[in-house]
């Protein structure tokens, strides 16, 4: 509905306005303001190419704007700055007939300079008749809701109008849909953002996991040798332990021993003390010289056996001095060191018991936490594809909105040159109405009531008479 100089023109200025983060860029006229549907066409009618005008703060941020589209080449654009803008009051009429259209205009109160420079000297009446009798009698434009116009210097414009081709709907509609299409691309963006986060936190928990991973295997490569170690103490221990049985059993039975010596070498002494008696029989005699004979050889096996005591004793002594001196301190250091070493290797065991359980709660955390990551990962994927679907859904209503349009604007070109045909042929009216001269103040009125098509039929009919009466 524009031409595509224009429409260059405020694609280029929204895009440099947003990138130098303008403020004083406000919008075309048909964005800053809403109207009633009833006052639609008379709207569009009036404000014409006017409604594409680019409303700023001032003639600087004009000039500023107006610099970059002749460096660019980005197409042409009227603004309207509102610092310029210094719209004269006209000669409205009180009137029921008459109703002013800026008031029937929602905007804001800040941009009144340029609504009044296009609107304020347009009423609303609501026939033609009325219209031109106001405009002739006020000097305001006067046009009726359904778009038939007349203006002060009396020219009169009217026609059928398409409902359905409404500029100010169509605007609306894109800014609307532009409205949509900057939220779903800051949602994109958002969504972006949170996988970025989510790859992240993905990332961190890989490493937290491989790192977990990596104490679980120091953990289990450092405990089977504390295994091996306890196992070799233990079994040491153990033979310790066997080895001094032994020896213990082995002095008890040597103990024995030497009692029972002790206790016959006690008799022999006692009865070698004893006084001797001769008042034996003959047997007791024999038995007696039997013994004497016996006594240097028990003698022998006496001496023997002292000497074995001796050896016996003296062994004794070596075993309890080894016992006292070398085992008894290594089997008390033996079972400290293997209390020690079983506490320690406890102590270690249940802190690397400890530290796998927390790995494992780790890994698991870590594993749920990844799951989690996941999922969320799948929706907002799912998410984004949704709404580039829905943005490719909204590009195609817009693409088709511009092929409308377009059509509409080669439509409106067609109608543009049929009214310049149509002024054309007013125009020639005109000179020939001229040409009649002075017309009676009854000329204006005596037709108005009459039906266009009577109207025809007489104009015909006089022609004809003319020509016959010319020929």
């Amino acid at each position: 509905m524009m031409d595509q100089n224009t429409s260059r023109g405020i694609a280029a200025v929204r895009r440099v306005s947003r990138q130098q983060n303008m403020a004083g860029v406000y919008g075309t006229l048909a964005e800053l303001f809403q109207v009633p549907d009833r006052y639609r066409t008379a709207t569009e009618i009036t404000a014409g190419n006017s409604l594409f005008h680019y409303v700023v703060d001032t003639d600087e941020t004009a000039t500023q704007l107006l610099e970059v589209l002749q460096k660019e080449r980005s197409g042409r654009v009227t603004f309207m700055p509102l610092n310029r803008l210094h719209p004269r009051p006209a000669n409205m009429p009180k009137s029921n007939d008459a109703i002013e259209l800026i008031s029937k205009l929602n905007f804001d109160p800040m941009y009144e300079k340029a609504f009044q420079q296009v609107f304020g000297k347009t009423v609303i009446c609501p026939n033609l008749q009325v219209a031109s009798q106001y405009a002739r009698s006020h000097g305001v434009n006067a046009i009726t809701p359904e778009g038939d116009r007349s203006d002060k210097k009396g020219a009169l414009s009217g026609g059928y109008i398409d409902p359905r081709q409404s500029r100010i709907e169509a605007v609306q509609a894109l800014f609307k849909l532009r409205g949509e299409e900057e939220t779903h691309r800051a949602r994109t963006e958002q969504l972006r953002r949170e996988i970025e986060a989510l790859d992240q936190e993905i990332s961190r928990a890989v490493g937290e996991l491989q790192k977990a991973e990596q104490r679980r295997t120091r953990s289990e490569n450092s405990y089977e040798p504390l295994q091996q170690e306890l196992r070799s103490r233990l079994l040491e221990l153990q033979s310790t332990e066997d080895g001094i049985s032994k020896k213990t059993k082995a002095k008890a039975q040597i103990e024995s021993n030497i009692g029972e010596l002790g206790a016959q070498q006690n008799a022999y002494e006692n009865e070698l003390t004893s006084a001797f008696k001769k008042n034996l029989t003959t047997d007791e005699e024999q038995q007696l010289e039997e013994l004497n004979s016996s006594i240097p050889s028990l003698r022998k096996e006496l001496l023997k056996l002292s000497n074995t005591r001796s050896d016996l004793e003296a062994h004794k002594s070596s075993i309890e001095v080894e016992l006292r001196e070398n085992l008894m301190p290594r089997l008390d250091q033996l079972k400290s060191q293997r209390f020690k070493d079983a506490s320690d290797s406890g102590s270690r065991l249940r802190e690397r018991q400890t530290e796998l359980e927390d790995t494992v709660k780790a890994l698991t955390a870590a594993d749920h936490q990844l799951r989690e990551s996941e999922k969320a990962l799948e929706q907002a994927t799912a998410e984004v594809a949704n709404l580039v679907k829905e943005l490719s859904n909204k590009t195609t209503s817009l693409e088709e909105l511009a092929k409308t349009m377009e059509k509409a604007r080669r439509q409106s070109n067609k109608r543009a040159s049929k009214r310049a045909f149509i002024l054309e042929k007013v125009a020639e009216v005109s000179r020939n109405i001229r040409d009649l001269g002075v017309l009676p103040e009854s000329a204006f009125t005596a037709y108005t009531t009459m039906s266009s098509s009577k109207v025809n039929s007489r104009s015909i009919a006089i022609n004809l008479t003319l020509t016959f009466l010319g020929s």
